[in-house]
């Protein structure tokens, strides 16, 4: 049985007429009652639900480290973990592989960093960029974001705050020496977390 809490302008749980309501993260929501929701799988839904593992499993590496410290804050009505998700549907192809050149690893007010590949040598990757700011939002302090992404495993590491904009480089060391073929995703945060960059990918 649905129940209306302080009166009919209130809240409202359960199950009333052909309506259901409940509260998600806070918001009050109203839908029609299904009582028997099918699960068809034509080609177009199960490619859709392709494209939502694969994100799903890169969002899930890169979640701590990456995703909450840049997504977060601007993410509406729900966390940055679903707002990347639902930002990067298109850059999965028909496959279910993930097209880097158009991942957005980050969207804000800053240009994107522009990295690039100095030196990889068993395990410890340079990274350089252009330190010049060159809009209104960034500033010298912004900390670097920085994600590696192994070609052959799909395994992440991520790597918060590791450099400020103004040392226009950075060294990062993967566990496994072995890796050769990889993606790197970088992006700039200001230091109260106000601002954030859009990101660059660069594949090696």
């Amino acid at each position: 049985m649905g129940k209306f809490h302080n009166g009919v302008l209130g809240t409202m749980t359960g199950k009333v007429g052909g309506v259901v309501g409940r509260t998600w993260k806070g918001i009050n929501t109203v839908a029609s009652y299904q009582p028997n929701v099918s699960n068809p799988r034509t080609n177009s839904q199960m490619a859709q639900r392709g494209k939502l593992s694969t994100l799903t499993a890169l969002a899930s590496q890169l979640n701590t480290g990456f995703i909450k410290p840049l997504w977060d804050r601007d993410a509406k009505k729900m966390s940055g973990f679903n707002a990347f998700i639902q930002a990067n549907m298109a850059a999965v192809d028909a496959n279910g592989d993930i097209v880097w050149a158009d991942l957005i690893a980050s969207r804000g007010k800053m240009v994107k960093p522009s990295l690039a590949i100095a030196t990889v040598t068993n395990g410890d990757i340079y990274v350089t960029w252009d330190p010049v700011i060159s809009d209104a939002y960034s500033q010298s302090s912004d900390k670097l974001y920085l994600a590696v992404i192994d070609a052959d495993s799909d395994k992440v590491y991520t790597f918060p705050a590791i450099s400020n904009r103004i040392d226009a480089s950075v060294h990062v060391i993967v566990p496994d020496a072995a890796i050769n073929s990889f993606t790197i995703i970088g992006a700039f945060r200001r230091l109260d977390g106000s601002v954030v960059s859009n990101s660059d990918v660069v594949e090696q």
